[in-house]
């Protein structure tokens, strides 16, 4: 059977790069290394398509809208833990070693009920972790490498440049993708092995950040992360 050699987590805010950029990671890895590279979609996009979104005005209807968030919140955890399980089983039984790539991982979801619950976000995160019998430290040790990918919101006009992006999202607008950003990396403050990626106007140039920045992983094997 083939060994999960590293996992790598691709996070941040809106319209960072994420979704354009997982199949390049996925073929310069497999071409180079050798290695088959799984890649975990996106969650909340999933829960989002499906219908389920949350309800309300953030301001005129905050009670309605806090409900349905913890809701959906609570649905992306549960089965963003069920695909990380799944995904990581299916790489220990496959044939030759491989990389696990997660767009957006379980400790994001922390990210946007700290952004918009504050502390009662965390009570709501840690009972979650308490269901599976986690702590934060537990998922941390999941993810061998974590790329912060900063949102193009910081050097764009984000609301008039980002009308071609169809990704599925409950945040709207610039200020928003950047509270997502700041509140997803906060999110993972004390993961041994996070690297922030700039938002680059050449996405060309912030692709190449990524790609170096797995290079360098891979090219420098570290003790071992995956649990």
């Amino acid at each position: 059977m083939g060994i999960i050699k590293d996992s790598i987590v691709l996070t941040g805010g809106p319209k960072a790069g994420k979704s354009s950029t997982k199949e390049l990671i996925k073929s310069h890895i497999e071409s180079k290394y050798g290695y088959q590279v799984f890649v975990i979609p996106e969650t909340a996009t999933e829960i989002i398509s499906g219908g389920c979104i949350p309800q309300g005005n953030k301001d005129s209807q905050r009670k309605i809208f806090e409900e349905t968030l913890i809701a959906f919140q609570k649905a992306i955890f549960r089965l963003q833990y069920a695909k990380e399980k799944t995904y990581k089983r299916l790489a220990s039984e496959w044939l030759i070693d491989s990389i696990i790539v997660y767009d957006r991982a379980l400790i994001d979801g922390f990210g946007y009920l700290l952004m918009h619950l504050g502390e009662e976000g965390r009570t709501i995160f840690n009972d979650l972790l308490k269901e599976v019998n986690l702590t934060i430290q537990d998922v941390f040790n999941w993810y061998g490498l974590v790329l912060s990918l900063e949102t193009s919101a910081y050097i764009i006009d984000f609301d008039k440049q980002a009308g071609d992006d169809k990704t599925k999202r409950i945040e709207a607008g610039g200020d928003e993708a950047m509270l997502v950003d700041k509140n997803v990396t906060k999110a993972y403050e004390g993961h041994p092995n996070i690297i922030r990626i700039p938002a680059k106007k050449d996405f060309c140039e912030k692709q190449n950040l990524i790609i170096g920045a797995i290079d360098q992983r891979l090219d420098n094997p570290v003790k071992k992360l995956i649990r």
